[in-house]
Order: structure tokens, then sequence, then C-alpha cells
């Protein structure tokens, strides 16, 4: 499967003015590649943006739309930056994917000089450039391929041996010797579905299409390129139906200290023009509340605050509220003061229809309420580790969404920078961001006491199962809404409230001090608002419950 690259900057649109075309040329701004060409009166040629050669000056310098316009104008192409062929991503693009078929078609693995002969380029520059556009080596990607061959053979032969004569090994021996480290796991393991494994894969876009990689703790199991993202999660489903699936976006994920910073990323990088509206709920927590009223004074856009719904609904107030004139959607994916939900899958799609950002605070549901990002498709998606995700304080993760991988970030540090990995060249200074979402970590991302507490937090939540977190807790908080309701007690109906958290409506006759007093019986809760939420945790039993009303019937009197 072959891709054409097209240019994916800023566009046409972005270059309109020949002032914008000049800049970008004297800039050599990559962006700008297949946007437009100039030519060069006093020399007769014309060149790409990007072109090395030394500047002309301005007066002598004309703009183009095609490169078929400056050859009509009399202009022939230069030859270093030959700009009437494709774009220099778009050669590399080709060489890699001549490479990758060269890779399937062998029986052995080509080796690195042979296929950089055969596309035209140097070794070390062929090997950069394959792993630039794949984001693994001509190596890892011929294991890769022939693994592939033997998981073929693997699901249609009658026995192990069978296949791995059928993939093209000469003998068991060399098959068994390094079938673990091809496959992720044993041969009897892959034919059983992936029993018993637990398997993390990611999805990104490269030059070729989508590609999923997937790996067990004993290495790769799988590598699938496509066009549809979800047809290749579908297929890993298919292809290890006993296994665990983690599914997660390394290059997507940067290292916060708190929600509030990741929604200041977030207000720094997201389009807003004057008029527009920025969408939040009603009593939502301040942290993304301040930054949106900050950008809305400064940009002249409107802070639009959607009412409490009576009846709990706030997906329908959100969709209602959602138009043409949106920017902004900031939203949490349960309200915190009482776990009433908000169906972000709905309001994703109707927020990308409008053209909108969706910015999501997850610190009240990640870890505790099942959270897929394949489906909401956030732009950012901020949680602290503190709470669901069972971390220590001053700690969490953004998620990022592609369009917005290559912004600014909001400080800048030395680890944030490209190449700061490398101790040695810390002092020659760089322009260029690490790549992704890793540009806004936050500087001493490598905390060492605080980030091996949120990776083992992490791995204790994956083995419970954010679905078993949230329904074992379920049980207890549908309980809580039976009891609440015998007693006359409103709450957040189950339909439209989180799994774990549930808000208890006592009305303007609660005491004040009701958290004081039920913390005198070991009954802790918080007061939010007009609503004491109640957040059970895995430790907690139906006995529990008998004592919150039990307590709460004694001292609300």
């Amino acid at each position: 499967m072959t891709a054409r690259a097209t240019n994916s900057g800023r566009g046409r649109s972005a270059f309109a003015t020949d002032d914008d075309r000049w800049q970008a040329v004297v800039n050599r701004d990559p962006a700008a590649d297949g946007a437009f060409w100039y030519s060069v009166r006093t020399t007769g040629v014309y060149c790409r943006p990007v072109c090395p050669a030394r500047r002309a000056r301005r007066e002598n310098v004309r703009f183009h739309a095609t490169p078929h316009e400056a050859e009509r104008a009399g202009f022939r192409p230069c030859r270093r930056c030959r700009p009437n062929e494709g774009t220099l991503a778009e050669r590399r693009q080709d060489a890699v994917a001549q490479a990758c078929r060269l890779i399937e078609g062998a029986g052995a693995a080509p080796n690195l000089t042979d296929l950089a002969l055969a596309v035209g380029m140097s070794p070390y520059h062929f090997h950069r450039v394959f792993k630039m556009f794949t984001g693994v080596t001509p190596k890892a990607y011929a294991a890769a391929r022939r693994a592939e061959r033997v998981r073929a053979e693997l699901a249609q032969a009658a026995t192990v041996t069978e296949a791995l004569y059928g993939a093209g090994f000469n003998s068991n021996g060399r098959f068994y010797a390094t079938a673990t480290e091809q496959l992720g796991m044993t041969p009897t393991a892959f034919r059983a579905g992936g029993k018993g494994a637990t398997i993390r894969f990611a999805v990104g876009a490269c030059s070729l299409g989508s590609v999923l990689v997937a790996a067990s703790d004993k290495g790769i199991c799988a590598i699938f390129l496509g066009d549809d993202p979800d047809a290749l999660a579908r297929d890993l489903q298919d292809r290890f139906p006993r296994a665990r699936l983690v599914g997660g976006d390394a290059d997507g994920v940067a290292i916060v200290p708190s929600v509030s910073y990741g929604i200041s990323v977030a207000a720094a990088n997201v389009p807003l023009r004057e008029g527009q509206k920025i969408l939040i709920l009603e009593d939502q927590f301040p942290s993304n509340v301040y930054a949106w009223r900050e950008l809305a004074a400064r940009s002249g856009a409107k802070l639009v605050t959607v009412a409490r719904p009576e009846d709990h609904d706030w997906t329908r107030a959100l969709l209602e509220e959602i138009d043409a004139e949106s920017a902004v959607v900031a939203v949490p994916n349960c309200h915190w003061t009482d776990g009433s939900l908000v169906d972000l899958v709905r309001i994703g799609e109707r927020t990308r229809e409008a053209g909108a950002a969706l910015v999501v605070d997850g610190i009240q549901s990640l870890g505790a309420y099942p959270f897929d990002v394949a489906e909401v498709e956030p732009d950012f998606l901020i949680a602290s580790s503190y709470k669901w995700l069972l971390g220590p304080y001053g700690v969490g993760f953004m998620h990022v969404g592609e369009k917005y991988r290559e912004g600014k970030p909001i400080e800048h540090n030395w680890i944030n920078r490209r190449g700061s990995e490398a101790f040695s060249q810390l002092v020659d200074y760089q322009d260029a961001f690490q790549p992704g979402a890793r540009r806004y970590d936050v500087g001493e991302r490598s905390n060492f006491a605080l980030l091996p507490m949120a990776a083992e937090a992490l791995r204790q939540i994956l083995d419970w199962g954010v679905e078993n977190v949230s329904e074992t807790i379920g049980t207890l908080t549908d309980l809580i809404e039976e009891k609440a309701t015998d007693r006359g007690i409103e709450t957040i109906p189950k339909q439209r409230r989180a799994r774990h958290m549930i808000g208890l409506m006592l009305g303007p006759n609660a005491p004040e001090d009701l958290a004081a007093r039920l913390t005198e019986h070991n009954v802790f809760v918080s007061v939010r608002g007009e609503s004491v939420r109640v957040s059970p945790h895995l430790y907690n039993t139906k006995k529990d419950v008998d004592l919150l009303f039990d307590v709460l019937e004694r001292v609300s009197g």
C-alpha cells in the first residue's frame, strides 16, 4: 500500500500575498514547498521556496502558482532544488515505498547497501529517511514483514512446523531461535490468539497512510498499514482475540504538572477570532475556566456558559449550543460536583463538524471510567495523576491531537528542544522542538521520584482494568442512588452519570458543616456547590453505604 504525500502544512491560503511568499522564501519555510514557486529574472531559473541556492534580490523575483506557469514565462528549472519534479517529501516517499516493495518481495532480507543503491541514496541517508517515514529501521521492517509471513502461516497451517516452512525457514532451529522475538510471543500463544498476553498498540499517520504498531513485553507482534485507523485496530482485535489490548500513542502525550498547565497550553494554541464562542459548563472546575476567560477577554471572543439542565442531560444542552460560531468546547467527561456525564463521542462529532477544538479536562474520570481517544478524538485531553490515576501530586499527562502537535509551548526549557537527549551537544542551541506533543513537556519532566510512582500506578490500573474499576464502583453508586431515592433525596440517575461518583442534592436545609459532621464518624464526602459528592473507592463495601446513610440521618437533623 502506497499513498502520495501532499503538502499538509499551511497550504496555499497561508501564502496568499507576494509579501507572504517572499517571507517564506527568506525563511526557506518547508510549509511553502508545493504551495508556490518563484523565478529570478537575472538568472532565468525558477525554484522552490526552500531552495538552498543564494537568495536573489526581491526586485528580481516573481511568483508562480505552478512549475508549468514558470516555464511558460520562459524560466528553466533550477538544478539544485529540481522544482519540476515532486517535492523532496514526495521523492523520499517514493523511495521508501520502493524499498518496502523490495523488502516484501525478497525471500531473504536485502542488506542496507543494496536497498540504498536500488533507490539512489547513500546507505546512511536512506536509513535515516526510511525511519523518518515509517517509524522503524529497514532491518526492523524486514524482520516485521518476515514475521508477518510467519503469522499468516501460523493462522492457517495445521502445525507450527508447517507454518515455519511455509514462511521460508529452512530449519526448525533457525525458526525457534528467533520465533518469540519475531512474533512477540511464543508460536503456541500466537496460534491461541495471544492467550494471556498484554499487547500495547499505537496508531499513527505516516506518509504511507496509517500505521499500527503493536507489541507485547516480548517484542513487536504486529505492524499493519492501511488507510483506515479503525480498521487496523479491528484487525488487531481479530488477530489476538484472547489478548488484552491496550491502546496508546506515545508521540501524542506530554508530561504536565497539572490540569491548569495543560489547559493553558491549549488556550495558547487554539485559533480564535473576535466574536467566536468558547463553551464551558455551569459550575465547571476553575482550572478549565480561568484560561478561557482571559483568552476571551484578550481576543474579543465570547465565553458562553451552558446552564445546568434540569434533566441533568449535559450532552443535549451542549449539542444545542455548538454551531458554526463555536471555536472551543472546553468540558469535562463528567461534572466534578456530582458525576453527571457528558457524552464526549457525540460532542466530539459535533465539535469537528463545527470546526471547533475539543478540550477535555479528564481528571474526574480517567482511570475510573472508560475513555477511548480514538472514538472521542479530543484535540487536548488533560488529567493530573493524583485522582483516579492513583499517582502522585504534581505530575499529569496531556494527550494532544495531531492537528496541534506542531504548536507553541508555553515555556522554553532545554528538555523540550530537539536533540536534548545528547547532553554533550546541549549548547548547540536548537530552534526546533521535540517531535509531537513532547514539545509541550514541562521543565524537569524527568522527575525521578514522581514519574516511577505514576508509571507504577498506571500499571496497576491496567492490571485491574478500567472497565472493572468502573463497574465495581458502579454497584455501590447504584446502591446509593437506590437508598437516596427511598429517602426522598434527589440524585443524578444512573443513565445520566458516570459509574464512579454520584451527587446527593440535600437541599437548602442541609447543615453548612455537613462534611465535617460526617468526618467525625469516619464518613468522608465532599460538598461541591449544592451537591454532596460521594465517590466510593475499590476498598469500599455495601456496609459502608449503609453506614453513610445511617450517619447522614443522625447528623442532618
